[in-house]
């Protein structure tokens, strides 16, 4: 019981937090609020005549970059630890022994200059948008 209270727990917490960093960004830049709305009618529908299923969601490709950038910039998990039960090779060749630790930053690495230009700190859904689906290295969130 205490297991699963804790797992929808967290699923509820995680949800929250993401939902407070999007509207705390989307207050600070009225612009992206603006192109979200227009994308949400322009694909939706407005008012009684809009249609909010699943299929129109999908299309919603700003909005999504949207949501992409609040998880660059805010992860919900700032910091994380691992350990190798095996010797692995990560994907740029570095050897990870057995019963090592590695720790990562997602929170680092969403605003590195390195990963993501000179503009990392900058909320910019534009980075996301009508772009492949960035690496799962570079992008961890």
């Amino acid at each position: 019981r205490d297991f699963v209270m804790n797992f929808l727990v967290a699923g509820r917490d995680t949800t929250a937090l993401s939902l407070t960093w999007a509207f705390y960004e989307l207050s600070r830049n009225p612009k992206v609020v603006e192109r979200v709305i227009v994308e949400v009618n322009n694909i939706c529908g407005e008012e009684s005549n809009a249609d909010y299923s699943f299929e129109n969601l999908n299309k919603l490709e700003y909005t999504h970059a949207v949501v992409m950038e609040v998880l660059r910039l805010h992860p919900v998990l700032p910091n994380a630890t691992t350990y190798a039960i095996n010797d692995d090779t990560l994907p740029d060749g570095t050897f990870i022994p057995s019963r090592s630790c590695v720790f990562y930053a997602p929170y680092a690495m969403g605003r590195s200059k390195k990963l993501w230009g000179d503009d990392s700190e900058e909320f910019k859904p534009e980075r996301f948008f009508k772009q492949p689906k960035p690496s799962a290295y570079k992008f961890i969130a």
